[in-house]
């Protein structure tokens, strides 16, 4: 044992799980100091998986052995968590929590930026983490009522950015009889205890408002006065209104600067007073309530938990009152709002209220949707110097059906004769929206001109990698590209309008043949939008514009329903089409390559290409995988069943990557009875994709006869045993669970009880200490 390295000898305890064993010490010995072995590993789900309570210590060194290395370790999911809790609830409070707080104090730049904060989608380990302790806390709560409120004095001295989402959110668990206790609590210091910052809430105040009104009618006469008067006279810490008001003060002298408002008192009152208890509350509380209604139409964003960076809300003083504005004051605000100097820029504002065209601008296009018929008549209205922010707004409303096609036209003739890019955008989308409609001919012909007259970016600007050179974007950067360039929406609106309208292919045909000679790939990725629809008006141009612009760029196979018109046309010249397929699946554009791969694997399975042909192409492990999971959605096809199991096996053989055979057992896919053969014939196979994992887990979990798998039983326990990774112990169980129910099942079929005894003596060879269970139950036999 001396000679061997760490993870060496880790390789030798790792599958022990019997917890009174000197070997299951040594295992958790090694990981207590060598806390680099957690990396790209299970070691730390497995040993909470199996309710191990001296996981406890081996989470605390994690925690504490800094960011880098909770890296790419395996956490356990929100079930096994929840369930580990249940049973070491109290080990985990009392020795986790102060670690997990101290250690996101230490880490924690500021409170928006650290991984311990939520970020919205981003999952971190040590959000991850946090949930863990989560679900200690409040488990605490609702079972131990008093031990928790020990905790929570225990830890005050401790200052964290995530004690009070830990705290608050475990207090909404506490029973009623504890109401004095949460409130009293939440009023010892309120500008900290109330206030959470960190978590996935979208308010800072949401879970006070939660605890109030749960707990409010309950509370003693004198806590709940005392909340109530706290409410009513709470204000911000008086820094912070003077640097509002300083704030103030600097855009009002800022040249060009717009009038700002912030409000200095009423946000928090507005959120937590209507969370008191209605019965008890005084008369003077709820007459506030209702001034401040007034005075907030709606939810305030003062308190708002910023998610990216340190972005803020700012609306135009109208916001909340845009029902209430007449067309004549619209109109008013639009020609002084056109005459406004060039925004401020660089300073950063808290959330608040802005007046600048851009703010109103936002306002209008929101008052446009609601009512677009009112919107395009007043549009005709506005001054000849109207600002474009204000023009956009309202032909961004056009999409709409309700304003009259009539109307629509008078709208777009008088603002899109020399629009700037965003306009020409917003035309394209209003025809491409409403495809089904009679359009005049000089409306086609603005959207004619803007492919042949606009300029767009270089192809460049269309990837977040500015270094990345147009022969080396993606698929997908083209794809970004053709969405959101001028000439790309352009050519969307006349696939669109294809579609639906077959008798304007003349009109068209010039421009797009014109488009597909383009040197920007992104228009070329475009033109496809044309060339799918013109399949049902005249496949033979349909195709001579497919087969051009796979000639021009092969990267436009990647584009959407390239493949519809290369599986249509396959048969017409398969000689080329297969030229094409191959070099794109030998590219250097990866999602090029990948998305070959799939077309090839669609065209094995519906007869058009063989295995044979596949075999002669290199393929990647991404490529692989993405032909596997074409043949796990195909397998279940009657036409494609045999042809699917080949293609399996092939990929078996080839590749050691995997991951979407594991869908086979999703949705029924695999019949053990029909299919015993084939999972036989894959097991064999010299592949490292967990196979054996899958299937025995699909054994366990499905209502299986068991005589009918008793073969597939024998062959995963023989390919675990095969397998030079050591990972037959993490199994065992599952193992001996199906072995039980064959055993059962087939105890007067001397074949089964044969198949059962060499199971046994396969994992007897390989761990003699495992088969006790299994001797038993044939003893009992």
């Amino acid at each position: 044992m001396d000679v061997l390295q760490p993870n060496e000898l880790y390789e030798i305890v790792g599958q022990c799980t019997s917890q009174s064993s000197n070997v299951f010490s040594m295992r958790i010995n090694l990981l207590l100091n060598n806390i680099g072995l957690l990396q790209d590993d299970f070691a730390l789900y497995d040993l909470i998986a199996h309710g191990c309570v001296q996981a406890i210590p081996v989470i605390k060194v994690w925690i504490l052995s800094g960011p880098d290395y909770r890296k790419n370790v395996h956490f356990l999911d929100e079930t096994i968590s929840k369930s580990y809790v249940e049973q070491n609830c109290e080990q985990i409070v009392t020795e986790l929590l102060p670690a997990v707080l101290e250690v996101a104090e230490t880490e924690s730049k500021s409170r928006y930026m650290s991984d311990w904060s939520s970020k919205g989608a981003l999952v971190t380990a040590e959000r991850q983490i946090v949930q863990f302790i989560q679900f200690a806390l409040n488990q605490l709560a609702e079972k131990e009522p008093k031990h928790f409120f020990q905790c929570v004095s225990l830890w005050t001295h401790i200052e964290s950015p995530i004690k009070q989402e830990l705290f608050l959110h475990a207090m909404e668990y506490l029973p009623l009889d504890s109401s004095d206790e949460v409130l009293q609590w939440l009023l010892s210091d309120f500008d900290r205890n109330a206030f959470e910052e960190t978590g996935i809430e979208k308010n800072q105040l949401s879970c006070s408002q939660r605890i109030i009104q749960r707990f409010s009618p309950y509370c003693s006469e004198t806590t709940f006065i005392k909340l109530e008067q706290t409410l009513m006279h709470w204000s911000p810490p008086v820094e912070e209104m003077r640097a509002t008001y300083q704030y103030r003060m600097r855009c009002h002298k800022a040249e060009g600067g717009g009038n700002y408002y912030n409000s200095f008192w009423g946000d928090l009152q507005s959120i937590l007073l209507s969370a008191l208890f209605p019965d008890r509350t005084a008369k003077t509380t709820k007459e506030l309530i209702e001034v401040l209604k007034r005075k907030f139409p709606e939810s305030s964003h003062k308190f708002d938990i910023f998610r990216i960076g340190m972005a803020h809300y700012v609306s135009s003083p109208i916001e909340g009152h845009l029902d209430r504005i007449s067309d004549k004051s619209w109109l008013r605000i639009i020609s002084n709002m056109s005459e406004y100097p060039p925004e401020r820029n660089g300073e950063r504002r808290n959330s608040g209220i802005e007046s600048t065209p851009p703010m109103f601008a936002r306002s209008l296009s929101t008052a446009a949707k609601k009512e677009p018929v009112r919107f395009a008549a007043l549009s005709l209205s506005f001054p000849q110097n109207v600002s474009e922010e204000f023009v956009d707004a309202v032909v961004n409303a056009l999409d709409s059906s309700e304003v009259p096609l009539p109307l629509t036209c008078k709208v777009l003739r008088r603002f899109c004769q020399k629009p700037s890019a965003q306009l020409d955008i917003s035309f394209s989308h209003v025809l491409s929206k409403r495809a089904t409609e009679d359009w005049p001919t000089d409306i086609l012909q603005k959207l004619i001109e803007i492919v042949d007259c606009y300029k767009d970016s270089e192809p460049e600007f269309y990837s977040f990698d500015l270094h990345k050179k147009s022969d080396k974007l993606s698929c997908e950067d083209l794809l970004q590209g053709s969405i959101n360039c001028v000439r790309g929406c352009a050519f969307e609106a006349i696939g669109e309008l294809l579609w639906n309208q077959t008798n304007l292919a003349f009109q068209f045909e010039k421009v797009v043949k014109r488009a597909v000679e383009d040197e920007n790939p992104a228009i070329l990725f475009a033109v496809m939008d044309c060339a799918v629809p013109w399949y049902n008006i005249d496949k033979a141009f349909s195709k001579i514009l497919f087969d051009q612009l796979l000639e021009r760029d092969l990267r436009t196979l990647g584009a959407r329903q390239a493949f519809d018109l290369l599986y249509r046309f396959y048969e017409i010249d398969s000689k080329f089409y297969t030229s094409k397929l191959k070099n794109a699946c030998q590219s250097s554009i990866n999602d090029l390559k990948k998305r070959a791969a799939e077309m090839i694997a669609v065209m094995i399975v519906t007869n058009h290409w063989t295995v044979e042909n596949l075999m002669e192409l290199p393929l990647n492990d991404q490529q692989a995988d993405a032909i596997c999971r074409q043949a796990v959605i195909y397998f279940n096809n009657d036409d494609s069943h045999a042809c699917c199991k080949r293609l399996l096996l092939h990929l078996a053989d080839c590749s050691t990557k995997l991951p979407s055979l594991s869908l086979l057992f999703i949705n029924e896919r695999i019949q053990v009875q029909r299919d015993k053969n084939f999972l036989m014939k894959l097991l064999k196979k010299s592949t490292k994709n967990r196979l054996e994992v899958d299937i025995l887990h699909y054994l366990k979990e499905n209502d299986i006869n068991s005589i009918d798998c008793a073969d597939v039983l024998l062959a995963v326990c023989k390919s675990f045993l095969d397998s030079p990774e050591n990972n037959f112990g993490y199994h065992m169980e599952d193992i001996i669970s199906c072995v039980a129910r064959l055993f059962h099942a087939g105890k007067e079929n001397p074949s089964i009880l044969r198949t059962c005894l060499d199971i046994w003596d396969a994992i007897y060879h390989r761990s003699p200490l495992s088969v006790q269970p299994l001797s038993d139950l044939l003893e009992q036999g």
